[in-house]
């Protein structure tokens, strides 16, 4: 009908066109009424769908590739192909065909070749485009058959989920029990429109797409069974907070690495301390006994591993008394999170 202008606007680097869409009727495409037609067929009629399409399909490459080998394409393929029946002259002899006598001969080659290798693609091309349509429908077809297994599936698998939650959660009644499967079944349900969209778009294949979801619950289905079995308890309190620590303290580690403070005297001491370090462990100080004089000369000693500590640059705190109040309130000033002590006085 009318597919005049009604509008358009010409400037030095844009071009604006508006074209009227009155007399235009939008419908679906045939792809998208194929998804919603599938979704309404039984069995029966899937399976039967399949099996044409299949049928098609195949009929479809048999007469490609019959095409692709009877064609010019191929210019030696009876000579190639050993189940070849009729006997030929002469047999190829892959040597001569690159030999050249005069750079003319050559170019020609090439030029045939490549002549040769553009048609062989156009051909694979316009080939993909005639199979395309009649596998996208063989695919979708396929993943809307094994979607009503999945489906029936998942019920069972929610089943094995949300029954043994009511003997695991001895807290919050059958809300705390309603809301933590209502939270299965949203991750269920997100994981399978994911699954389901890969395989209609043949990234993988549609029994792994649509099954995806029940195969990451199942493990949890079975994992909570086993568990009300043996009368076990979901969500209890000790448990929770170990686990909320063992999370937060993983968590923490990749900003942030544990400061320690080692404190130790002798000479076995020295190898702990080195290995922390060469471990990659933060080492933010060093407590060791006060100096001491020894011998004939009364000479100051100092600890080996105050000896290590000074000779790698780390801090040391040498206390007369724990209890003093000026070592407490340095060693409160590192905010140790661990201390490794390796014989440090009385401890």
């Amino acid at each position: 009908q009318d597919t005049s202008l009604a509008l358009q606007r010409i400037e030095f680097t844009r071009q604006e066109m508006i074209i009227p869409l009155k007399n235009y009727a939008f419908e679906k495409s045939d792809s998208s009424r194929f998804s919603e037609q599938v979704g309404s067929m039984n069995l029966q009629r899937l399976h039967h769908g399949r099996d044409s399409l299949s049928k098609l399909t195949r009929e479809i490459r048999s007469r490609q590739m019959n095409d692709l080998r009877g064609g010019a394409r191929l210019q030696f393929s009876t000579q190639l192909d050993t189940s070849w029946k009729t006997r030929f002259h002469s047999r190829l002899d892959i040597d001569t065909l690159i030999r050249w006598q005069t750079l003319d001969d050559k170019i020609r080659g090439y030029d045939n070749a490549a002549s040769s290798m553009q048609q062989f693609e156009s051909a694979l091309r316009s080939y993909g485009i005639e199979s395309f349509e009649p596998r996208v429908l063989l695919r979708r077809t396929n993943t809307e058959i094994w979607d009503k297994y999945a489906k029936a599936l998942a019920c069972l698998i929610l089943f094995f989920i949300g029954a043994p939650l009511g003997a695991l959660i001895r807290k919050g009644g059958l809300g705390t029990s309603a809301i933590v499967s209502a939270l299965f079944f949203v991750l269920w349900w997100v994981i399978y429109i994911s699954g389901a969209k890969l395989a209609k778009n043949g990234t993988v294949p549609a029994f792994v797409g649509t099954h995806a979801a029940n195969f990451v619950l199942l493990g949890i289905g079975l994992y909570l069974t086993r568990s009300a079995i043996k009368d076990g308890t979901l969500f209890n309190p000790d448990n929770t907070k170990a686990l909320w620590r063992r999370i937060k303290r993983i968590v923490m580690s990749f900003f942030k690495k544990t400061r320690i403070v080692y404190m130790g005297t002798p000479e076995f001491a020295v190898a702990p301390l080195e290995a922390l370090r060469q471990g990659g462990y933060r080492v933010v100080g060093v407590v060791t006994v006060p100096d001491k004089p020894s011998g004939r000369g009364l000479k100051l000693n100092e600890s080996a591993v105050k000896q290590y500590a000074v000779a790698n640059g780390l801090p040391v705190l040498q206390p007369e008394k724990l209890k003093d109040p000026e070592f407490l309130e340095a060693l409160a000033a590192w905010k140790a999170d661990l201390f490794v002590v390796v014989g440090f006085r009385m401890l």
